[in-house]
């Protein structure tokens, strides 16, 4: 089943379902299908789902966020094979994400827990360098 969904391009769509898969569409035709296997560290239950998606407005990056917590990030490959591939993987906490939204600048996201917690995600070029981080908090819960 598809949870959650993303324009890319004008054509294209990027949609996630709960059996954490990435599904890239275009023109509404099956594109690429983007296996997930989780390696975070945090323990896990039950498999993942794919609770929440965004794309930078390039469409160089997706954004997906989990039921287990993390938010991995998928940018643009430079071969042919792979359109995106897994560049980087932030934890958060074992409580699900809810939504993830961009930055106005494109720098960061944030996203949104199901315990009401929210993240702050870094994407600049910087953060590219490690590729699995805690990701920071942006708003402590009342």
């Amino acid at each position: 089943n598809l949870a959650c969904h993303a324009w890319l391009s004008e054509t294209r769509i990027v949609a996630g379902t709960d059996d954490a898969k990435l599904l890239i569409f275009d023109g509404g035709d099956l594109l690429l299908e983007i296996p997930y296997a989780e390696s975070t560290g945090l323990s896990q239950t039950t498999p993942p789902s794919f609770r929440a998606v965004l794309a930078t407005p390039s469409g160089g990056a997706i954004l997906a966020g989990t039921s287990t917590g993390a938010c991995v990030l998928f940018e643009r490959a430079d071969d042919h094979h792979h359109l995106y591939r897994r560049s980087r993987a932030f934890v958060t906490e074992s409580s699900p994400i809810r939504a993830a939204a961009l930055s106005p600048a494109g720098d960061q996201a944030v996203c949104t827990l199901d315990n009401g917690q929210i993240y702050a995600i870094p994407l600049d070029a910087d953060s590219s360098k490690v590729p699995n981080s805690i990701a920071v908090y942006f708003i402590i819960a009342y």
